[in-house]
């Protein structure tokens, strides 16, 4: 007979809709653009998320390009111009965390991006529902 484990728990809860598209909303208003505080705020929510959930060994880890520009596969984007002039300058963070189903079997990673792209309006950080639809910026992303 199987029972439902604590990894099953835990995505029953955090798929609840109301509660998904409440953590999306809030998300969403933080406009993580590249580069700002959003970004940071953002994380700083999900990281939080995380814990509230029961997952372990999370890490909020900031790293610059200097930390990373001798791996392999580094792509020097500070020559793309525009908002990457000052890629250098800007510290980059990541979450990372951990939950334990206490099974054993295969290992499931999540990874992804949060920041979205610079729009004309300020309209789009501020997210709405439509039809059932959430609309913002960044609301089929990542986040």
């Amino acid at each position: 007979m199987y029972t439902t484990g604590c990894l099953e728990k835990n995505l029953a809860m955090s798929l609840n809709f109301s509660s998904l598209l409440s953590t999306v909303e809030k998300l969403i208003s933080y406009y993580p653009i590249y580069g700002s505080q959003g970004i940071g705020d953002a994380q700083q929510y999900i990281a939080q998320l995380l814990e509230d959930f029961g997952w372990n060994d999370i890490v909020i880890d900031q790293f610059c390009a200097n930390d990373i520009r001798h791996d392999i596969g580094y792509v020097p984007v500070e020559k793309f111009g525009g908002i990457y002039t000052n890629y250098t300058d800007i510290d980059k963070t990541n979450v990372i965390a951990t939950l334990d189903s206490g099974k054993p079997g295969k290992t499931l990673i999540l990874n992804g991006h949060i920041d979205v792209d610079i729009i004309d309006t300020k309209s789009a950080n501020k997210p709405y529902i439509k039809h059932g639809k959430l609309y913002g910026r960044g609301a089929t992303d990542m986040i």
